[in-house]
C-alpha cells in the first residue's frame, strides 16, 4: 500500500500521483491551486541567456503555475522577458515529479531540474551547489527533443550524460516528467515510462538541493518567433516523495572533502571557513575545514577553534526522510582542557540525542544509536563546542543512517555506507596519481563521468593507489574503455605484500568493462599499488579500479 505524508499549501485536495514503485511515501506537494506561496518559492531574477527574469512573469492560474514570455519595453528598449521559480526548501534522494505543458515556437528553454543554491545560512547552507540534475530541458523550437542531463560542480563543473526522448511533442498536450535521485542512479520518467537511466556510482557529491521550475529566452541561434508572443510554460503541480534506504549514508559533505583539493579549479575552491553543506550558528569563524591534525578520510575535516573563548555549532538538516530508527556517526579528536564538546542530533520528532566527544589526539568513532524519527521533518544533525582559546575539536567521517525500513538490494555498495571490503579508486581521487600529460577524455568511465588518456609515446603511467584498511587477499580489476585505437599490450604492474607481478593489457578489445588483473595479498596502508604504462603505439586509457577482499 502506498503511505502518505502530505504537505500542502493549498486548499484543494490532492489527487495521488503514481511514483514508480508502491515503496515511496508522498513528503511535499504544491499544487500551486492559489497565489504563489513565498514562504515556499523564491524568484529567479536578471538577465540570462537572452532574456531577462522578472516575477512579474510568474503567476498562477485555474491551479497552474505560469511563466510568461513576452516582449516589451525595459528600460527605454525592446526585451524578451520570461521568469522562473526556486524553492526555498532542499530534497535529497527521492522521486520527483510535474506535469506540464510548454511553449512550442522558437525562443525558449524551458526546465524541471535540482540544482543548490547559497542558501541564507540559517535554513540552508551558504554553500551548497553541488549536483544538478535536469529532470528535463527543452528548447521551444524542438518541442519533441526531451532532453536530460546530470552536472556536478565540486572541484569544477563537468556534464554526466546527456540524453534525448524525441516522442512526444511538450506543447500540444500536458505530459509527466518525473526523476527518481537514488544512491547510485538517477532514472528520468516521461508520463510514468522510465525513459534514461544516469549512472553516478559514488562520484556524485550528494547533498539535498533546491527545486528550479524556469523558462528562459533563448534563441539558440536561431530567431525568435515574436509571432507566437506573448507565450506561457505552465505546470500543473510538484510532487517529491520518499523512500526507504537501509544502509545508504544520508548526511552531505560528511568527510569535509568539498571545499578544497589538490585538483579543484580556481573559481571551485569555496571558503573553508564555510563548510559545504553544513550551517553554522554563534561564534561561525571558530568553524572550519582544516588539514590540521591530519584528517581521518582523506585531506581535510571540520574543526572548532579559535583565539579566544568561543560557542560554536555546526550542524546539517536531513531534510523528508522516512519515519525509521537511524544511527549517526562520526570520527573526532579533541584537545585536553575544559572543552564541552558533542555530537547531536535533534527536531527528528523527539528529545534531543547527543554524546560527549572524548578528550583524544587519537581519532575516535564515536556513535548515537535508535534515533527515532518521525513526521516529515527529518533530522538535524550537529556538532558543539564550547571552549577557551586554543582548544579545538575535529569532526570527520559523518555517517547518517536508516538503520530499520525496507532493506533493498538494488543500491550498489560503492555508494552506500564505505565497505573497506570493496575499494574503488576513482580518476577524480587523491589515490588516482597521474604522471605525464594525462588529458579528459570525452569517454565516459565506471561512474559515468570522464576517463583519462594519454598517448603512448609520451611515455606517461598511472598508478591506483588504494587505502587498505583490512590486510588481506584481494581481487584486482581494471575498467577497460576498450577502443580501437588504443595501447594493444599496456603493461601492468601489481606491487602487493609479497613482491610485484607483472602482467599486460589489451585496451583495443572489450569496452566498458571489468577485466580481471590477478588475485594479490595487500598490507594494511598505502603501500601497494597497481601502475599501468603505455607499450606501443596508440592511446593509453584510465579510470576506475576495484579492490575487493575475498579473505
Amino acid at each position: 500500500m502506498l503511505r502518505f505524508v502530505i504537505v500542502c499549501f493549498c486548499s484543494a485536495v490532492i489527487l495521488s500521483a503514481v511514483p514508480p514503485s508502491d515503496r515511496y511515501t508522498l513528503m511535499y506537494a504544491d499544487e500551486f491551486d492559489g497565489p504563489l506561496n513565498m514562504k515556499e518559492w523564491t524568484y529567479r531574477t536578471g538577465a540570462r541567456f537572452n532574456g531577462l527574469n522578472l516575477p512579474g512573469n510568474v503567476r498562477t492560474e485555474n491551479g497552474r503555475l505560469c511563466i510568461d514570455f513576452k516582449k516589451e519595453i525595459i528600460g527605454g528598449s525592446n526585451q524578451y522577458t520570461c521568469g522562473g521559480i526556486i524553492s526555498k526548501r532542499i530534497f535529497g534522494y527521492g522521486y520527483f515529479e510535474t506535469k506540464a505543458k510548454l511553449h512550442g515556437k522558437s525562443g525558449l528553454h524551458s526546465s524541471f531540474w535540482t540544482m543548490g543554491v547559497a542558501g541564507d545560512g540559517v535554513n540552508t547552507p551558504k554553500a551548497n551547489q553541488l549536483t544538478e540534475i535536469d529532470g528535463y530541458e527543452i528548447d521551444s523550437i524542438k518541442p519533441k527533443n526531451i532532453a536530460f542531463n546530470r552536472h556536478t560542480y565540486v572541484g569544477s563543473h563537468k556534464s554526466h550524460g546527456h540524453a534525448i526522448y524525441p516522442e512526444i511533442d511538450s506543447s500540444t498536450d500536458d505530459f509527466t516528467a518525473g526523476f527518481e535521485w537514488l544512491p547510485g542512479k538517477i532514472i528520468f520518467y516521461i508520463n510514468g515510462k522510465p525513459v534514461f537511466t544516469n549512472v553516478t556510482v559514488r562520484r556524485e557529491f550528494y547533498g539535498p538541493q533546491n527545486q528550479w521550475f524556469t523558462a528562459l529566452a533563448w534563441d539558440l541561434g536561431k530567431a525568435i518567433d515574436d509571432s507566437a508572443l506573448p507565450g506561457v510554460s505552465s505546470w500543473d503541480y510538484f510532487r517529491y516523495y520518499a523512500r526507504d534506504l537501509v544502509g545508504v549514508n544520508l548526511a552531505a559533505n560528511g568527510d569535509f572533502e568539498f571545499n578544497d583539493g589538490p585538483s579543484f579549479e580556481k573559481s571551485f575552491r569555496r571558503n573553508m571557513q564555510l563548510p559545504v553543506s553544513w550551517i553554522e550558528d554563534g561564534d561561525a569563524d571558530a568553524s572550519i575545514v582544516s588539514d590540521q591534525p591530519k584528517a581521518f578520510s582523506k585531506g581535510y575535516a571540520l574543526k572548532h577553534i579559535s583565539d579566544k573563548t568561543y560557542a560554536v555549532t555546526t550542524r546539517q538538516h536531513i531534510p523528508f526522510i522516512m519515519p525509521a530508527t537511524y544511527r549517526l556517526s562520526a570520527m573526532v579528536k579533541s584537545s585536553g582542557g575544559k572543552i564541552n564538546a558533542r555530537m547531536r542530533v535533534y527536531g527528528h520528532g523527539g528529545v534531543e540525542m547527543n554524546i560527549a566527544v572524548p578528550h583524544s589526539g587519537e581519532w575516535q568513532k564515536i556513535t548515537i544509536d535508535n534515533i527515532s524519527v518521525s513526521g516529515m521533518n527529518g533530522a538535524m544533525i550537529a556538532f558543539t563546542s564550547e571552549a577557551e582559546a586554543g582548544q579545538w575539536l575535529a569532526v570527520d567521517a559523518v555517517e547518517f543512517v536508516q538503520m530499520t525500513g525496507i532493506r533493498s538490494d538494488e543500491f550498489d555498495d560503492a555508494v552506500a555506507v564505505k565497505d573497506p571490503a570493496r575499494i574503488v579508486v576513482y580518476p577524480d581521487e587523491p589515490e588516482f596519481i597521474c604522471e605525464g600529460p594525462w588529458k579528459e577524455s570525452s569517454l565516459l568511465g565506471y561512474a559515468n563521468s570522464p576517463s583519462k588518456y594519454l598517448d603512448a609515446k609520451d611515455n606517461g603511467s598511472v598508478w591506483w593507489r588504494p587505502d587498505i584498511v583490512q590486510a588481506g587477499e584481494y581481487r584486482v580489476s581494471l575498467y577497460r574503455l576498450g577502443r580501437a585505437g588504443n595501447v594493444k599490450a599496456a603493461k601492468i604492474t601489481v606491487t602487493h605484500d609479497k613482491g610485484m607481478n607483472e602482467s599486460t593489457l589489451d585496451l583495443t578489445e572489450g569496452g566498458n568493462d571489468w577485466v580481471e588483473i590477478g588475485v594479490f595479498t595487500f598490507a594494511k596502508g598505502t603501500n601497494g599499488n597497481v601502475l599501468m604504462k603505455g607499450d606501443g603505439s596508440g592511446y593509453l586509457r584510465a579510470d576506475a579500479a576495484r579492490f575487493e577482499l575475498i579473505k
